[in-house]
């Protein structure tokens, strides 16, 4: 996928209702009311193809995919995110279907063509030690980004610990980020999909009062996207193919280890999310992330 990597996905489906609908259109110039906006996309079923066929998806019932065009007007025109300087950037969103996007959670999806990510250090990482290094890094950030007139950002922990499963090839965890003096802390949940030469993303975003909710939607998640014959991670050639430069503890830190000021040049450039009334969404990729300003959550039905 394009250079900037992270993963977020999906929703659905015909008639919406808004609690809030000035909410949804800031940051936005479009006439349109997020209703319009909204039957005005075109939302699949099914088997969906990503990434020029690296990947597939194989949505089920209730669940639906925006492609990476729609993803960006959704992005964009409802969640009222800046646009992609180069176009969309995203693999599309997946989505439940019927819901109301005023509540509840979504996800992202991105390609990140990295390179094969080792899993090595997977049973020797310690992830207690790991996260005091993210959260050393992303308080390093905040005298910046109060200094460009965002809130600050503190990783208060893992909400879920990261975990391995060795057999499928899936890296899993959650973190819990508070921003500024907002009482309700943000979910950011991740599922990290691991190739041939890269890693298929999805981050789930929602408020931390779900958790369990997001938790019992992993299993579905985790099965609903896999690598296409040839780009699986038991299809990896040491002798031709691209190696990143990290492994899993770099994978879950998004880098860090290895790119000093990653957080940095990230958090710097996110704006004020999560407020109790106007709700926002933050999604941190596992190389460069994309940001997500204001918006609401989007809720399941069930």
């Amino acid at each position: 996928m394009s250079s900037r990597r992270l993963v977020l996905a999906a929703i659905s489906a015909a008639a919406f209702a808004f609690t809030s609908p000035a909410v949804w259109a800031q940051g936005t110039t479009d006439t349109r009311t997020p209703q319009e906006i909204l039957k005005s996309l075109n939302y699949r079923h099914g088997h969906i193809d990503l990434h020029d066929g690296v990947a597939s998806l194989n949505l089920p019932q209730g669940y639906v995919y925006l492609d990476p065009t729609d993803t960006e007007t959704f992005l964009t025109k409802i969640y009222g995110n800046p646009p992609s300087a180069s176009g969309p950037d995203t693999d599309g969103m997946v989505l439940p279907e019927g819901v109301d996007p005023a509540e509840g959670w979504a996800v992202v999806i991105n390609y990140d063509n990295a390179g094969h990510v080792s899993d090595d250090d997977a049973s020797s990482t310690n992830f207690d030690d790991l996260l005091k290094t993210m959260q050393k890094q992303t308080e390093d950030t905040n005298p910046d980004r109060k200094k460009a007139g965002y809130e600050e950002v503190h990783l208060v922990g893992w909400a879920e610990p990261p975990h391995y499963d060795s057999s499928d090839k899936v890296v899993y965890w959650a973190e819990r980020l508070k921003f500024g003096d907002t009482t309700t802390d943000t979910l950011n949940y991740k599922i990290r999909v691991l190739g041939r030469e890269g890693v298929l993303q999805l981050n789930v975003v929602d408020s931390i009062d779900h958790l369990d909710r997001i938790g019992k939607l992993t299993p579905t998640l985790l099965t609903m996207a896999s690598f296409n014959s040839g780009k699986t991670y038991g299809d990896y050639n040491s002798s031709s193919d691209h190696t990143a430069e990290y492994g899993i503890a770099g994978l879950i830190a998004g880098g860090v280890l290895l790119k000093a000021g990653f957080f940095k040049a990230l958090l710097v450039g996110m704006a004020a999310l999560w407020k109790p009334i106007a709700l926002g969404v933050v999604a941190l990729g596992a190389g460069i992330a994309k940001i997500f300003r204001r918006g609401p959550r989007i809720k399941p039905d069930a």
